[in-house]
């Protein structure tokens, strides 16, 4: 399977290529809903590159700190340092795709001038619902549309992905090619942020040819 910048055009974009990237810094974060604690003084550190896997059962808290880590989402008080000169993309738990535009749109919209109509097209055709380029997502499975959420985060340029169950809903042959793809989108140099209930996902994404740095998250 070939490396990212053999299928998609990065070469040309090179995110802070003199940067020193530190690593991902999590101190005393807490973030609670309606009262309820989610997060309470949460510490933790991340490498700069490589595969982070957070593990942890159902409301634990893994979507949540992934929302807080991408920056889309705001603490009740702590930080999360590292990110200031990083460009990051992120698959949601929930796919939140545009409803009124087809799963094709729902990706053009993230792709700048030097990505094209073909690479997105490639990429749902590897992905295995060439298909459903011109379907809205009402008109998808919930498989299909978590693959279409997934391309259009591998297409937004980044060099830190944050991947919230990329995987649910697939099975057999369809998660293997959506484990080939996310292997092939890796660069070495970027920082993959897998969120998971199932270690084993960090096991398949192995051709990485990187140790997974594991974290697990308790309720």
């Amino acid at each position: 399977m070939p490396r990212a910048n053999a299928v998609r055009p990065y070469k040309d974009i090179m995110i802070y290529k003199n940067a020193i990237l530190e690593d991902i810094v999590i101190s005393a974060l807490c973030k609670s809903y309606n009262g309820v604690a989610v997060l309470s003084r949460l510490d933790a550190r991340f490498p700069a590159s490589g595969l982070v896997c957070i593990t942890g059962p159902s409301g634990s808290g893994k979507s949540t700190l992934a929302e807080l880590i991408a920056g889309v989402r705001e603490p009740d008080s702590g930080s999360v340092s590292g990110l200031e000169a990083r460009c990051v993309s992120m698959q949601f738990g929930d796919d939140r795709l545009i409803p009124f535009s087809t799963a094709l749109e729902n990706i053009m919209f993230v792709m700048k001038d030097r990505q094209t109509r073909a690479e997105a097209l490639e990429l749902l055709g590897r992905l295995g619902i060439a298909g459903a380029a011109d379907k809205f997502p009402a008109q998808l499975s919930t498989g299909m549309r978590r693959r279409v959420s997934l391309a259009r985060a591998l297409l937004y340029p980044h060099d830190v992905l944050i991947l919230d169950e990329p995987f649910k809903g697939l099975d057999g042959e369809t998660r293997l090619q959506a484990h080939e793809v996310v292997c092939a989108y890796y660069r070495p140099g970027d920082l993959l942020i897998l969120i998971t209930h199932d270690p084993i996902d960090a096991a398949i994404l192995q051709p990485l040819g990187i140790e997974a740095r594991m974290f697990s998250m308790q309720n």
